[in-house]
């Protein structure tokens, strides 16, 4: 009883005195009643409503969802009976579709989830792209478009091995200032540096150890 008048949200003085100065006839007659019983003076204690309530709260909420970084975490039981060290392919398959999960992978393999700028792709792979000292040790300078080639030509010649026509064109996208990379390109990048890493290290190695078996030959 009384949850009307107890939810009810009181408008503020100067909506109500705006609104009874309106051209609408109907407007004015309805508020005109309403500006002559509220005060003039606008009252510090306003009366908690559900909707203010409410309010309070989403405003506090989103509040906080911007100075933390949002993580959603589904969980999967791995079997109806609940038991540890059983696994149902079938009632984990039936969970990831029900939430929508495979379809939102296919949608990120559709998609670029991944861009860099031409700065850093030169940066971070330059070993991969058969420039010489031009990019070493992080020295990335020229002009936009000048950086947008490199970047094609590494591009290219890393991503082009055992890859069809087809595959590389649509493995990324180069852009005015970033490049943009389909799923499972940027990782491949990234295995090509390890490997190209690996090869100069050998090298390296291979150079020392020469060198101190003859002079321990000597």
């Amino acid at each position: 009883s009384g949850f009307y008048m107890k939810n009810k949200d009181t408008l503020p003085f100067d909506v109500v005195k705006c609104a009874a100065r309106s051209h609408n006839s109907i407007i004015r007659a309805g508020l005109s009643s309403h500006e002559s019983s509220t005060p003039k003076k606008k009252s510090s204690i306003i009366g908690t409503t559900a909707w203010s309530s409410f309010e309070k709260q989403m405003t506090n909420l989103f509040g906080q969802i911007k100075q933390t970084r949002i993580w959603f975490i589904r969980c999967i039981i791995p079997n109806h009976a609940r038991q540890p060290f059983s696994f149902d392919l079938k009632c984990a398959l039936a969970q990831l579709r029900s939430v929508g999960l495979l379809t939102a992978l296919k949608m990120s393999h559709s998609t670029f989830p991944n861009k860099q700028r031409f700065a850093y792709i030169l940066q971070r792979y330059w070993i991969l792209g058969g420039f010489g000292m031009k990019y070493a040790f992080g020295e990335v300078e020229g002009s936009e478009s000048d950086l947008r080639n490199d970047c094609e030509i590494l591009l290219k010649r890393v991503l082009q091995s055992n890859s069809t026509s087809t595959e590389l064109s649509t493995s990324y996208a180069i852009g005015q200032t970033k490049v943009y990379f389909r799923s499972g390109s940027l990782e491949r990048l990234e295995v090509e540096r390890v490997n190209a890493y690996d090869r100069s290290v050998t090298k390296i190695q291979a150079r020392v150890r020469g060198m101190l078996c003859r002079c321990e030959y000597k």
